[in-house]
């Protein structure tokens, strides 16, 4: 029963992510090249940045911003802060 509160309450933070990002794509916090994990190059060669948005203490979204003009978004993948600084060696 604690899983299904947690995965609602996630797909909420997904859900209001997605609406600021619709307003604003670059509202996160950009993520600098040399930081870029290699697994993300090498899923998407033509990666050119990468933003990360904080949606609760305890889940980041990252994702890409590509078209002219930040006209879409990419999202990567949503994990746990505790997965995101292994990812990210932090």
């Amino acid at each position: 029963m604690q899983r299904i509160r947690e995965d609602k309450q996630l797909f909420a933070q997904l859900q209001k992510a997605i609406g600021t990002l619709k307003e604003d794509v670059f509202a996160g916090i950009q993520i600098p090249r040399d930081r870029i994990p290699a697994e993300y190059h090498r899923k998407f060669p033509n990666l050119e940045s990468l933003w990360k948005l904080n949606l609760t203490r305890n889940w980041r979204l990252v994702y890409s911003v590509a078209g002219e003009g930040g006209a879409v978004v990419l999202v990567i993948e949503w994990l746990s802060h505790t997965e995101y600084e292994r990812r990210f060696t932090y």
